[in-house]
C-alpha cells in the first residue's frame, strides 16, 4: 500500500509507512540467511520454511517481476502522481469486485 492508503466500499487499507520505486534487481538478488528474520517468518508459516526454501520460491515464483507491462513499470515507480492509475488498475482486476465500489 502506498503513504495515501486506499479506501472502496467498506474496506479500507491503511497507509504505509513510505512509498519506494520497485526494484526486480533488488527483489530478486541473491541473499543470505541474515537477510530475513526468522521470527517473523515462522510468525507467518506453520512451519518456518528453511532459508533455501525461501530463496528458491522468490527465484522460481517471481521471475515474471522482470517482464513488466509498462502500466506495471509506472505503478512500481510508487510516485504519488499515478495514484489514478494505480486505482483504475484495481478496477480492472479479473471478476470486477472493486469495479464499482469508488476507490479513492
Amino acid at each position: 500500500m502506498d503513504k495515501n492508503g486506499v479506501h472502496g466500499g467498506n474496506s479500507f487499507w491503511k497507509q504505509s509507512h513510505e512509498s519506494y520505486a520497485f526494484d526486480p534487481e533488488k527483489w530478486m538478488r541473491k541473499r543470505s540467511v541474515s537477510d530475513f528474520d526468522a521470527d517473523d517468518i515462522g510468525a507467518l508459516a506453520m512451519q518456518p520454511p528453511t532459508f533455501d526454501e525461501i530463496t528458491k520460491t522468490i527465484s522460481e515464483g517471481y521471475t515474471f517481476l522482470f517482464d513488466m507491462s509498462e502500466e506495471e513499470l509506472i505503478i512500481a515507480a510508487a510516485r504519488g502522481q499515478d495514484r489514478s492509475l494505480v486505482l483504475q488498475e484495481l478496477r480492472n482486476l479479473p471478476g470486477g469486485r472493486l469495479m464499482d465500489i469508488g476507490l479513492y
